[in-house]
């Protein structure tokens, strides 16, 4: 029997939040791929709360890519074509403002 959210690919942005790592750490338990999206420096809840990122990012894949460049921001857009599901701790206007997707970049299967 396969897990329950086997196939499924979650792109999470949300460095230095808790709330996005536990929504990915429950999706990838759950036999999804979960791409985890980095800065250059690093989650800050690697230094923050190390047992914490140990746990909450079991599982994952690490991507860094830094947002304040046209490459990182088109690896991200690249990346977000591709998903189905994307996780985005932060204000509304923030993943735009970094170079993040617009919800009109996302996928054909990501539900707006």
């Amino acid at each position: 029997m396969q897990p329950i959210c086997a196939g499924l690919n979650v792109l999470e942005m949300g460095s230095g939040s808790v709330a996005a790592s536990v929504a990915g750490v429950v999706l990838a338990d759950a036999g999804a791929r979960v791409v985890k999206v980095e800065p250059p420096e690093g989650d800050r809840l690697r230094t923050a709360n190390p047992s914490g990122f140990l746990v909450w990012n079991r599982g994952k894949e690490s991507l860094v890519a830094d947002l304040r460049t046209p490459e990182g921001q088109r690896t991200l857009r690249d990346m977000a074509e591709r998903a189905d599901v994307v996780i985005e701790a932060g204000s509304r206007r923030e993943p735009r403002r970094n170079g993040g997707p617009a919800p009109t970049t996302c996928g054909p299967r990501i539900r707006r």
